[in-house]
């Protein structure tokens, strides 16, 4: 349980982006109504830590894909959860 405790934002990073890529198969749109939408929306807001770093690359790569998008998108995500969780860890036992 400790683990959980120490790694709970890296553990919620993960499973938001593997619901994430799971949805994306569907090919769902963004005006889908009823569960289709649900689905969609909530789908996204679990992948921001996949999102904003994909974004973050197209912007510095002047709106093109490099290769492995996806896969430096979701390194970098995870690894921002992982120093989120490595400076709450010290924070806390700071105190």
């Amino acid at each position: 349980m400790n683990f959980i405790k120490n790694y709970l934002i890296t553990i919620i990073g993960l499973l938001g982006t593997l619901f994430f890529f799971a949805t994306m198969t569907l090919e769902i749109s963004r005006g889908a109504s009823g569960i289709d939408g649900l689905l969609f929306w909530a789908s996204r807001l679990a992948g921001m830590v996949v999102i904003l770093p994909s974004q973050l690359l197209i912007v510095l790569n002047d709106g093109e894909l490099m290769p492995y998008h996806r896969t430096l998108s979701a390194g970098i995500g995870w690894g921002g959860c992982l120093v989120l969780d490595l400076i709450k860890n010290k924070l806390r036992h700071q105190k």
